[in-house]
């Protein structure tokens, strides 16, 4: 985790610093090594939250582009079930940054639980995808098209994957822009959207959606 609760205030991790959990207020060492980022872990082995993943770089340079009272919020169900948004807008947006596998049945989870959210994945890990993402980025040029990239889906990871979400995925391939898939409405193809890592954090920071994405879910 970036942040635990000192005297009332939370944190970031600091070599010698001591800290709760935001979440459930268990005692928090704080990991400052040279190898991996500097964070939050708690004392025990057991976390209050297993849906939470090892925190990287990929993870931190992200919530970084956020307001900091914005990321890492705790969200309580009726039920009393909680867990940890990556990010919470104060409109009520989560997005979550996931860079590991996750199962279907977790991502599906996260989804009905959170009900207003978004995924932006990490695409480095699929390689492939990039590769064939670029030959339909220039199918596209070539032909003239102007809008969403089409694609079949073949062989495309992340389509592959994510194909059964109800919200909008992000694809972060490492570059200045992000790809929205989605399934077209006869879910015969699938469509990518680009938007620029700017602007998304621009347009969710000032509470509306990327002009380019609302296209897409228009389409």
């Amino acid at each position: 985790m970036r942040f635990a609760i000192s005297n009332g205030q939370r944190i970031e991790a600091t070599p010698k610093a001591r800290g709760a959990c935001g979440s459930c207020d268990a005692e928090m060492v704080a990991r400052c090594g040279t190898r991996k980022v500097w964070h939050w872990a708690h004392k025990t082995k057991r976390s209050c939250d297993h849906w939470w993943e090892p925190e990287t770089e990929w993870h931190r340079k992200w919530k970084q582009m956020f307001p900091a009272d914005w990321t890492e919020v705790v969200q309580k169900a009726t039920s009393g079930e909680r867990h940890i948004a990556d990010v919470r807008t104060p409109e009520g947006l989560v997005i979550e940054f996931q860079h590991s596998h996750i199962d279907i049945r977790e991502s599906t989870s996260r989804e009905l639980f959170y009900e207003n959210m978004i995924w932006v994945v990490d695409g480095t890990r699929l390689k492939r995808d990039q590769k064939l993402l670029n030959w339909f980025i220039f199918l596209r040029q070539y032909s003239g098209w102007v809008g969403p990239v089409r694609f079949n889906g073949m062989g495309f990871q992340a389509s592959e994957r994510w194909a059964r979400s109800d919200k909008p995925v992000f694809l972060d391939f490492g570059g200045d822009d992000l790809w929205c898939i989605s399934p077209d409405k006869e879910g015969r193809q699938f469509l990518a959207a680009q938007v620029s890592k700017l602007d998304f954090v621009e347009s969710f920071t000032a509470g509306r959606v990327p002009r380019s994405i609302q296209e897409l879910l228009s389409i």
